[in-house]
């Protein structure tokens, strides 16, 4: 959503279509990746119920994931050719603005105090892995790859956004340390507000993107 957000403001029309495509490629395919990984490692939570075959736990994770649930709709309202429909999109775009603040609201009141100990370390460098290498490393393979100015910004935009708030929902669903997690989304979202104008005023000078 921040990078949506951010791509639209930033770089108009032209840099939200990108970000769009990007999303469409990268939401579907970290969430099959982290279902995946997750079942693999958690397998079934409820152990008194009768044990599941490890393929049939993830298809059944996989179309209970919301996000790709509303992926899949979303490609077939596409394919059916439907575009505007009365008042329910007015309604789904007010509902949509609303969920970046909302989610992250949610987060932010399971944040609990004891949640912050024994993680120092990891937190600090699990921020700095993701708010400063990682987009760090996509500048340099978007610098190696000779790829255009506006495509490389928008690529290294998506890696110098904090941790999805997605996240937590699906760290609670599957067995995940959720608890800790809503306090790196809390801690890396704070640390983004300098970090992402930072990062993207680094790139677009190195790309060439400033007026």
């Amino acid at each position: 959503f921040i990078a949506l957000a951010v791509a639209s403001a930033l770089y108009g029309d032209e840099g939200l279509i990108l970000a769009t495509l990007g999303a469409a490629i990268l939401i579907p395919t970290i969430n099959v990746f982290l279902v995946i990984s997750m079942v693999s490692l958690h397998g079934q939570q409820d152990s008194t119920k009768k044990p599941k075959s490890l393929p049939s736990l993830l298809m059944k994770e996989l179309f209970k994931n919301p996000l790709i649930l509303a992926i899949m709709a979303g490609i077939s309202v596409n394919l059916m050719g439907i575009e505007k429909v009365f008042l329910l999109t007015d309604i789904t775009g007010i509902l949509a603005r609303a969920t970046l603040p909302l989610v992250l609201l949610a987060v932010g009141a399971s944040l609990r105090v004891q949640a912050f100990k024994g993680t120092g370390s990891l937190l600090v460098w699990s921020s700095l892995a993701r708010l400063l290498v990682f987009p760090i490393c996509i500048g340099i393979a978007c610098t190696y790859l000779a790829l255009d100015p506006l495509v490389s910004c928008v690529a290294i935009l998506f890696g110098a956004v904090p941790t999805a708030t997605s996240g937590y929902a699906l760290a609670k669903q599957l067995g995940g340390n959720a608890p800790i997690l809503s306090v790196f989304i809390n801690v890396q979202t704070g640390l983004s507000v300098i970090t992402l104008p930072l990062t993207m005023w680094i790139a677009q000078i190195w790309f060439g993107l400033t007026p």
